[in-house]
């Protein structure tokens, strides 16, 4: 039997939209893989929630027919950074050097913006790959999790 991972996985909001009005929704919503209870794994990369990355263990609270974000129970050893990328005709190179770095990306939908999972054995190298990016002129980049 396989098991349609899917149907499996759920939707959790979390309200992101701060005082300054960043980012532009007020609602992220994100993949999460129920483990009991009120306890689900994020599993995709935020692209605007703060202080969360791929993996975290999460308690939400059901609201109606929704399940919203509550706290964070468990951080992974993942990061999460998003970039925005200057010029498009550089980002499949830019996606290209951060996959050889172990990462994995996600398209938020918008053109040249795009989340980030960094592992922590890949952390320091992707930095100095972004570091060097941004001196270059090439994108800028948000620490949306550090670990």
């Amino acid at each position: 039997m396989t098991l349609d991972f899917d149907k499996a996985r759920v939707k959790i909001l979390i309200r992101t939209k701060s005082e300054d009005g960043y980012p532009p929704e007020k609602w992220e919503s994100l993949w999460a893989m129920p483990l009991g209870g009120k306890r689900f794994r994020i599993d995709n990369i935020p692209f605007y929630a703060k202080n969360l990355s791929c993996d975290d263990i999460i308690e939400v609270n059901k609201k109606g027919d929704e399940l919203i974000f509550s706290r964070l129970i468990q951080p992974s050893e993942n990061s999460t950074i998003r970039l925005v990328i200057y010029d498009l005709r550089d980002e499949k190179c830019i996606r290209r050097s951060l996959l050889d770095l172990g990462c994995s990306i996600e398209g938020t939908g918008t053109p040249g913006l795009i989340a980030v999972n960094v592992p922590r054995a890949s952390i320091a190298r992707a930095i100095n790959f972004l570091n060097d990016a941004f001196a270059g002129e090439k994108l800028d980049f948000e620490e949306g999790a550090m670990r």
